[in-house]
């Protein structure tokens, strides 16, 4: 046996062999153990887990225990960021060659883009190799992965050789073109953490067994681009269930094929979600490459709707306000507010699985990180009153930001309101993110006055068995077993 239990909670090698790549990396970085151990702490609180490590647990580390699956891609992209170049688990010593990202680099390699996706899923079914999967690092500082000049003039050669074409009828791909918009309205409603095998089985088993056996033609074009959508939803998913570096995998399986297959307006949506998870674990600057190679290929399309001009704009101004240039982000808010008023009613069209709401949650980021509590709050009531009733998750996470808005403006009462409907709803949904929330939403409670409304709240709160904080790093998300239903 390869691991062993130690005493702490942590898998320990069996011989306790020390991990030498780690101390190197670390030497090279000039990060002593508390200095690591601290921004693992960082990390995992922006990612939406709350962390307590100290320079006792990164002596652990070097001296052969294995950290927490959730926790390894956080020393890996501490140690990225410091260096400033892409790590693998394998260059910080917690995975043989043959593992983890090793699996997704093989996936992500080689001439045919469908095969990689293909191969992916593959991965993610196996159960052999999903709990490495999840354990796979967000990759950072090298934007230039995403592989766009090499994709652009890649052939979709999916279909196996010897085997006979077959020819769909029009009915046939209208229900994978529904069943896949079902999928989909099903993670908005109930969270990443729902329906997340049967998706990947489905695209695996269903839709790229399908474009194996196809021609070339309409059909064929219009199955691609159902594969491409679901692989961009379980980025969508697996993000949601802070397994970060998986869901990046997925979003970049499914660009390789948008490109391949020349939807370059799905590749832009895309990269808008790319970069929009760079910003949620403050990766500014990769955001800001990323919204670039976006409008780059929202440039290329055919029609570029409005929604999607004014939702780069948005992802742009985001990252600005987050790297602290102000004027950079309110010069491009001006210019979206500017776009909207001249636009010919595209403004409220969806692009993807977003709508105007999450335009107006996009500035509202903006607004929250420029301290403008009143112009924050007037945007997330617009992202509210906009979204969608199927839009649940979108909705319960807008609800909390807003009831930390009004807190920090003083305004407790509408507090409360805010963060009721966040519970009224939360206990429909499987997300790792919703989770964070509440999470935050109790610590936020803890510190107040006590009075019947907190009261009242955090009996609500706890009734769902989550404490304001991950005591024990092993496990950040909700367990299998408790008051809402895996």
């Amino acid at each position: 046996m390869l691991f062993r239990r130690a005493d702490n909670g942590e898998d320990a090698m069996s011989e306790r062999t020390p991990n030498h790549l780690l101390r190197k990396l670390m030497e090279q970085a000039s990060l002593g153990n508390s200095a690591l151990a601290s921004e693992v702490n960082r990390l995992g609180s922006r990612a939406g887990i709350e962390l307590r490590y100290d320079r006792s647990a990164v002596s652990h580390w070097l001296a052969g225990s294995m950290p927490r699956a959730s926790v390894v891609p956080l020393i890996v992209n501490a140690l990225s960021t410091e260096l400033g170049k892409s790590l693998t688990l394998v260059d910080a010593g917690f995975a043989r060659p043959d593992e983890a990202d090793q699996l997704v680099l093989h996936a992500l390699c080689g001439e045919d883009p469908l095969a990689g996706l293909e191969r992916l899923a593959e991965a993610d079914l196996d159960h052999r190799s999903r709990a490495q999967l999840h354990r796979v690092p967000y990759r950072t500082g090298d934007v230039s992965w995403i592989g766009l000049a090499e994709d652009a003039n890649v052939p979709l050669v999916s279909q196996v050789t010897g085997k006979l074409p077959r020819i769909f009828t029009k009915a046939q791909i209208q229900a994978v073109e529904e069943t896949t918009t079902v999928l989909g309205n099903l993670d908005d409603l109930f969270g990443g953490g729902h329906a997340c095998e049967a998706t990947t089985a489905y695209l695996r088993d269903d839709i790229l067994e399908m474009l194996s056996a196809t021609g070339q033609g309409g059909n064929r074009s219009r199955l691609v681009h159902c594969a491409v959508r679901l692989a961009q939803r379980l980025g969508i998913k697996h993000v949601d269930r802070h397994r970060h570096g998986l869901g990046q995998s997925y979003y970049l399986a499914a660009l390789r094929v948008s490109i391949a297959a020349r939807d370059h307006g799905l590749a832009a949506q895309i990269l808008c979600d790319l970069a929009n998870q760079a910003t949620m674990l403050d990766r500014p600057r990769d955001a800001l490459e990323i919204v670039a190679a976006a409008n780059k290929l929202a440039g290329e399309s055919i029609t570029q709707p409005l929604g999607m001009k004014l939702l780069l704009r948005a992802q742009e101004a985001v990252a600005y306000a987050e790297l602290g240039h102000a004027e950079k982000a309110l010069r491009l808010l001006d210019e979206i507010i500017f776009l909207r008023r001249s636009g010919t009613g595209e403004r409220s069209e969806p692009v993807c699985a977003y709508s105007a709401a999450v335009l107006a949650f996009r500035m509202s980021q903006v607004y929250v990180k420029l301290q403008d509590l009143p112009l924050a709050s007037e945007s997330l009531l617009r992202c509210l009153r906009d979204l969608p009733s199927g839009q649940r998750r979108a909705r319960i996470l807008t609800a909390a930001v807003l009831g930390e808005c009004q807190m920090a403006a003083g305004r407790n009462r509408s507090a409360y309101y805010y963060w009721n409907r966040f519970l009224d709803e939360y206990q429909f949904l499987y997300s790792s993110r919703a989770e964070s929330a509440l999470r935050g939403m109790i610590t936020h409670l803890r510190k107040m006055r006590r009075t019947s409304a907190v009261d009242q709240l955090l009996s609500r709160c706890e009734s769902y068995g989550i404490s304001a904080c991950v005591t024990s790093p092993d496990h950040p998300e909700r367990p299998e077993r408790g008051p809402i239903p895996p």
